[in-house]
């Protein structure tokens, strides 16, 4: 009998073995490809000084919120991020905060 650690662990297996990576067209791509996108995407980016919105409402604007974060942080990014929530900052600054640099955990 597998122990919950080795389910978790096989579930996380199966779905990093089966993401699914396309273009806007829909059209699938291998992995190493769609990473290679970004990589051209962000790059070119940031030579030209451009800005990455992110927007969210709820659980997504966290995720928005500490995305915007690590692309500011780590690639160097313009990155903006928009929330439905009131007052939107402390979410950012509790994103800029919890991690130490290269987004090693402080």
């Amino acid at each position: 009998m597998l122990t919950r650690w080795a389910i978790y662990v096989h579930q996380l297996k199966d779905l990093v073995e089966n993401v699914i990576v396309s273009d806007s067209d829909q059209a699938r791509m291998q992995i190493d490809q769609g990473f290679s996108r970004w990589r051209e995407w962000a790059t070119d980016l940031r030579s030209s000084n451009r800005t990455v919105f992110l927007i969210g409402n709820g659980a997504s604007a966290s995720m928005a919120s500490h995305y915007a974060a690590d692309l500011a942080k780590n690639a160097h990014l313009g990155a903006r991020r928009y929330s439905a929530s009131l007052d939107g900052r402390a979410g950012g600054l509790a994103d800029w905060a919890g991690e130490g640099p290269q987004g090693e955990e402080s």
